[in-house]
């Protein structure tokens, strides 16, 4: 049965989970390792693989993500008992229990219904909401990104257009540069021309 789980830490440096803490993934029990969940990823081979002792249960109630940890609960905040799955908000805490909303379930024989007014420490996971709302630094950080994206736009607009001129301006100089040699041929050609027609006049005074 699919279940999501958020990576609380990882036991490994070398685990490929070790640079996701806080992240959420949908998992199932690994058929042949029962201390580990598999990443339901298309059920991709080999399956990425997570240790049951670095992840926390997630559980989404009213479309708000919650994650269950292992601690004594308070008044006003809420539990869920895993033996029959059903969240419930607590009343009142005692030395030995914690005093829920009323609610029913069934027994584990699934056959008579219970009223569960009370869960006793340790047998119970209080839910902690998952706080998904950006914080001011994180805001600050994506601010900050955006404006540096800005200017790099801006400055790779600026060395275009730097580049473009300066190809527009290489691109006059040499065509500038092939009129002056063209200019220069001539001139040679006519010289030389003068040359053997004075070596023809001259010819006979030799």
């Amino acid at each position: 049965m699919a279940k999501k789980v958020r990576i609380k830490k990882a036991g490994s440096k070398e685990y490929w989970y070790a640079d996701k803490i806080g992240e959420v993934f949908e998992v199932a029990q690994s058929p042949v390792f029962c201390e580990k969940y598999e990443v339901i990823e298309g059920w991709r081979k080999p399956c990425k693989l997570l240790d049951k002792d670095d992840v926390s249960t997630i559980r989404e109630i009213d479309g708000v993500l919650y994650e269950e940890v292992e601690r004594m609960a308070g008044i006003g905040e809420i539990i869920i008992n895993p033996d029959d799955g059903i969240p419930t908000k607590v009343t009142a805490v005692s030395g030995n229990s914690v005093y829920v909303e009323r609610y029913l379930t069934v027994d584990e024989d699934g056959i008579e219904v219970v009223s569960v007014v009370g869960v006793r420490h340790g047998y119970y996971r209080v839910l902690e909401p998952i706080d998904v709302t950006p914080t001011d630094e994180l805001l600050e950080i994506i601010a900050n990104l955006t404006r540096r994206v800005h200017e790099l736009e801006r400055e790779n607009k600026r060395l275009r257009d730097d580049v473009t001129e300066t190809l527009g301006t290489i691109t006059d100089l040499l065509r500038r540069r092939d009129r002056r040699i063209d200019e220069i041929n001539d001139k040679a050609e006519m010289l030389i021309d003068d040359v053997v027609l004075l070596d023809e006049r001259t010819e006979g005074l030799r």
